[in-house]
C-alpha cells in the first residue's frame, strides 16, 4: 500500500509546527481539510501519529520517525524539481553546506563563488556530529568534516589534512620552540576543547598513546573560545594549526606527537553524488 503523499505532508507540517492552525496556514488549506487528512492516514494505517494534549500538539514515537522520514522524502522531491530546472544551467541553482571548521571551508567556497557566481550557497557550521547528522535529514546536500561515516550510506573522500598545535602568548616560553611535545606539556595548564569534539577526540587519543596525563585549567565548546582562554592567561590552549587566526598577542607551534593529525573529508549521500550543482562542486573540490 502506497502512501499518500499529500497526507504525509500534512502530517509533517503538523508535526513541525505543533499546531494545526499555524500548519493549515503554511500549506493554504483550512483547517478542517488539513485535519481530515492526518486523521484519514492514521485510520489508513490504523496508527496514531499525534497526541493531543491541553492545545498541544505533539507526534508519538512513531510520529517522529515518520516525520523524518518524510522530511527527507519532500526534500528530495525540491532536489529533484531543481534539478529537471536547472539541467542545463550548472550555474545556477542551490548548494547547501555543513562544515564543522569554518576556517576549512571559506577558502574553498571563497573560489567557488567565483566560478559559479549565481550559484546560492547556505553554510551550515555545527560540530562534526551536528553536520553528520543534518546530513542524514538531507538538511545539507554535502559536509566537510572529520569525523568518519558510513560508507554503506555516504561518499567520504580525503579533502586535506590537519595537524594539532599549541597556542600561547607571544611572551610565553613556548613562542621560542620549533615544536611542542608532551615532556613540555607536563604541568602545564591547558586551555582545550570540551569532550565530544574531534579536537579533543584526537588529543585524548594520542595522550593516551603516549600515557601522557594532561592539566585541564579550562575546557570551553568552540575555537574561539579557547584562543579568548589563552588571550586572558587561562593556560596554552590546543587548536588545529589551520583555524590559527594571526593574532600579534598569541603564536601557534606545531604539537609533534604521534597521532596528532587529522583527516577532513568531503562527504555526499550515495544518492544524491551526481546531482548537478552538487557535482560541479564535487569536481571542484577534487581539482
Amino acid at each position: 500500500m502506497t502512501i499518500n503523499l499529500s497526507q504525509l505532508k500534512a502530517f509533517v507540517s503538523v508535526a513541525s509546527v505543533g499546531s494545526f492552525t499555524k500548519a493549515a496556514r503554511t500549506l493554504n488549506l483550512s483547517q478542517s481539510n488539513l485535519s481530515m487528512q492526518v486523521a484519514t492516514l492514521e485510520k489508513s494505517y490504523n496508527i496514531k501519529l499525534l497526541e493531543r494534549k491541553k492545545g498541544e500538539v505533539r507526534p508519538t514515537a512513531l510520529g517522529r520517525d515518520l516525520a523524518d522520514i518524510g522530511k527527507q522524502i519532500f526534500s528530495l522531491q525540491d532536489q529533484a524539481a531543481e534539478l529537471v530546472k536547472n539541467a542545463n544551467a550548472l550555474d545556477k541553482g542551490t548548494l547547501r553546506i555543513g562544515c564543522d571548521s569554518p576556517v576549512t571551508v571559506f577558502p574553498y567556497l571563497a573560489r567557488f563563488k567565483e566560478q559559479y557566481p549565481n550559484v546560492e550557497v547556505s553554510l551550515y557550521l555545527g560540530s562534526a556530529h551536528e553536520v553528520l547528522v543534518a546530513l542524514k535529514a538531507c538538511k545539507i546536500d554535502i559536509a566537510l568534516m572529520s569525523e568518519q561515516v558510513d560508507e554503506t550510506q555516504f561518499i567520504a573522500k580525503p579533502l586535506k589534512q590537519s595537524s594539532l598545535g599549541c597556542v600561547c602568548p607571544i611572551d610565553h616560553p613556548f613562542a621560542k620552540k620549533k615544536k611542542i611535545t608532551f615532556a613540555d606539556l607536563d604541568g602545564e595548564k591547558l586551555v582545550m576543547r570540551m569532550v565530544g569534539s574531534q579536537t579533543r577526540a584526537v588529543f585524548d587519543a594520542a595522550s593516551k598513546l603516549a600515557d601522557f596525563t594532561p592539566t585541564i585549567a579550562l575546557e570551553v565548546s568552540s575555537r574561539e573560545g579557547v584562543m579568548e582562554g589563552v588571550r586572558h592567561g587561562f593556560g596554552v590552549g590546543l587548536v588545529w594549526q589551520n583555524e590559527f587566526n594571526d593574532d600579534p598577542r598569541l603564536k601557534a607551534i606545531p604539537l609533534g606527537v604521534d597521532g596528532g593529525n587529522l583527516t577532513i573529508s568531503q562527504v555526499v549521500g550515495r544518492e544524491r553524488e551526481n546531482r548537478g550543482i552538487l557535482r560541479a562542486f564535487v569536481d571542484f573540490l577534487e581539482k
